[in-house]
């Protein structure tokens, strides 16, 4: 996942859980859970 540098919102994280789901890549969706809980994204 940190092969590419991105700026990313909520709206590019939704899209991305979106697409793990998808594919059923569950690694990936563990580091976008840690990437997201790092960068303290916050709902609401």
């Amino acid at each position: 996942m940190r092969e590419f540098v991105f700026f990313s919102n909520l709206m590019t994280i939704t899209s991305v859980i979106s697409a793990c789901e998808a594919l059923g890549d569950e690694s990936l969706g563990r580091q976008l859970h840690g990437y997201v809980s790092r960068m303290s994204f916050e709902s609401g």
